[in-house]
């Protein structure tokens, strides 16, 4: 079973042609276009014998679906395997997902983590934060903060809102790097800028409490105000919001509602 949409795309995507190969390469992909893979199969198969890491990454995404041979998971996996150990950063990301989530094989951590860390290694972003994740849960790997934090580093200064709120999480606690209040406030504003109401929420405290950022109730209000209304909130962001109000000027809840509605209206 596929477990998540991007576990969909990546398994079901094929690879595009070398160019030292595109005749059979382009004609399987072709076949596999049209629906036709055994076809498809039929082509990238006697390539994939001869060593072609795309018709090797193909082929076990062939099998690991079932489409145009028998569902098989090792056989899929034998075939990424190839296709991973000649540097294919597809195979290794698909590996990594295929072990995390016991697709076809037995779940094994340890091994998605490892294949996760090639593909992190040629920069592929979902790897990147599979490999954080992993070392911030320590899920595979021993549990290691600051190697946590080296990764979504990198996704935050690429500007992955969850990867910004995770690593303020851990400025914020001092988990793998030095508490820093002023940069995890930096940090949760720009995801929070982009969205993210667990950022939202967390800013909102820092304003509430002076930590990082100066005093400010009414930014407070605002931040926690937007929280609130997200689907996905955190559960007491209205509670500790409404909490907040009690203790404000109307002046202030007014100037604060003011900014809620031009902050909506500029990410319109």
């Amino acid at each position: 079973m596929i477990r998540t949409t991007v576990f969909a795309v990546l398994v079901l995507a094929v690879c595009f042609a070398d160019p030292l190969v595109a005749g059979p390469l382009d004609d399987a992909k072709t076949a596999f276009g049209a629906g036709d893979y055994a076809t498809a199969f039929a082509l990238w198969q006697p390539l994939a014998e001869q060593g072609n890491a795309e018709a090797q990454d193909n082929v076990g995404r062939l099998f690991l679906t079932g489409r145009g041979v028998p569902e098989n998971g090792p056989e899929a996996v034998r075939w990424l395997v190839k296709a991973a150990d000649q540097g294919e950063t597809r195979s290794q990301i698909l590996l990594g997902l295929v072990y995390e989530a016991g697709w076809g094989v037995p779940e094994d951590e340890a091994e998605a983590a490892r294949w996760f860390a090639k593909a992190a290694l040629h920069g592929d972003l979902l790897a990147q934060t599979h490999l954080a994740g992993a070392y911030y849960e320590g899920r595979g790997v021993p549990q290691d903060f600051a190697e946590a934090a080296k990764w979504y580093r990198k996704l935050a200064e690429l500007g992955d809102t969850s990867s910004q709120s995770r690593l303020a999480d851990m400025y914020r606690d001092g988990r793998g790097v030095g508490q820093n209040y002023t940069e995890a406030a930096r940090l949760y504003a720009e995801a929070a800028d982009d969205g993210d109401d667990a950022a939202q929420y967390q800013l909102g405290l820092l304003y509430r409490d002076g930590r990082g950022v100066p005093q400010d109730n009414v930014q407070a209000h605002l931040w926690l105000s937007l929280a609130a209304a997200s689907p996905n909130s955190v559960r007491e962001s209205g509670a500790v919001r409404d909490l907040l109000a009690a203790g404000m000027t109307q002046d202030q809840i007014a100037e604060a509602t003011r900014l809620l509605r031009e902050w909506r209206v500029q990410k319109k």
